[in-house]
């Protein structure tokens, strides 16, 4: 069984979406996701760089929060503006 940690940006709604329509087509086998939210508090449209650098350092403490989970594999979850 793979397992699969997914960071994803708060605001994001699509991945939840995304990955049911996944598990109703079969199309992940074997696999398990963890999703962990990535606070900011930033609006991309107003400051792109403050936003990012939000995220970024954001990102590294939810996947320092996940590590306990063994995971196969990480993955950033993110739709553009």
């Amino acid at each position: 069984m793979k397992k699969i940690g997914i960071l994803i940006p708060t605001t994001n709604l699509t991945v939840e979406y995304e990955i049911q329509k996944l598990l109703r087509n079969n199309l992940i086998g074997d696999t398990i996701f963890y999703v962990n939210r990535i606070p900011y508090n930033t609006s991309y449209k107003k400051n792109k760089d403050q936003f990012l650098k939000e995220i970024a350092e954001n990102g590294k403490t939810k996947l320092n929060e996940l590590k306990y989970l063994q995971l196969d594999y990480h993955a950033f979850f993110c739709t553009s503006s």
